[in-house]
């Protein structure tokens, strides 16, 4: 008797799974100080005398590496007296320095006899 063997069956066709894949990057991360700079005054007060005037050298310096210009500002002039700097904004280069004048001048007025705080502001200008 010839025959014929028959075997059935289920097939399952599944996609081959493997493990995640992990991928990375190595990169340098350098943490330095940020670029600033100083104000700086030769002296830490002067005389000024009512109808007259004072000047003081302000001095702008690089630091770590700081390279632009400054703006400048006063507060705290006594009252009716005006405040002028040589430059608007002070160039500094890469570890050097920048030079502006301010020039205060003092009212012919008895009543701002006294003495006061003057503080110089910088800001960066971008």
């Amino acid at each position: 008797m010839g025959g014929k063997s028959v075997v059935s069956g289920n097939l399952t066709i599944e996609e081959e799974t493997t493990m995640p894949t992990e991928k990375s990057v190595v990169f340098t991360l350098e943490v330095a100080v940020a670029p600033d700079f100083d104000l700086l005054l030769p002296v830490s007060s002067a005389k000024g005398f009512i109808g007259s005037f004072v000047a003081f050298q302000i001095r702008v310096a690089s630091r770590n590496g700081f390279s632009g210009n400054v703006a400048l500002s006063v507060q705290g002039l006594p009252v009716g007296a005006s405040a002028v700097f040589s430059s608007d904004n002070v160039y500094v280069p890469v570890g050097g320095e920048g030079l502006a004048t301010l020039t205060v001048t003092l009212p012919n007025d008895v009543s701002i006899v006294g003495t006061y705080s003057l503080t110089i502001f910088g800001s960066s200008v971008v």
